[in-house]
């Protein structure tokens, strides 16, 4: 789960500034890694600044990997960039949905 507040401008770090962390090493893999993870990993990240209720995003590790800024690697700030994770922009209630959906795979 992330949240972005506005901290970094456009971008919501993810492992940390060394490039470390679960959150890097999952998505340092390859497609065939990715889906893999995606049977029992996924992303929830609530935007703050959201003008709307769409203020959800329910997404899995290939779409994580491709809303990151540049490449995913060790030694650097990893980000994803929150104008790309916006298309995924969902309602409380769906994101529930989404969730409970997830749960029952």
């Amino acid at each position: 789960m992330k949240l972005c507040k506005g901290q970094r401008a456009g971008g919501i770090g993810f492992g940390n500034q060394r490039g470390e962390g679960p959150q890097v090493e999952v998505l340092m893999n390859d497609e065939e890694g990715l889906r893999f993870f995606n049977k029992f990993l996924r992303w929830i990240v609530y935007d703050a600044l959201a003008g709307s209720d769409r203020r959800y995003m329910f997404i899995d590790n290939l779409a994580a990997k491709n809303c990151a800024i540049g490449e995913v690697r060790k030694g650097k700030q990893n980000n994803f960039n929150i104008n790309k994770l916006r298309k995924y922009a969902i309602t409380w209630n769906e994101l529930i949905q989404k969730l409970e959906e997830f749960l029952q795979e």
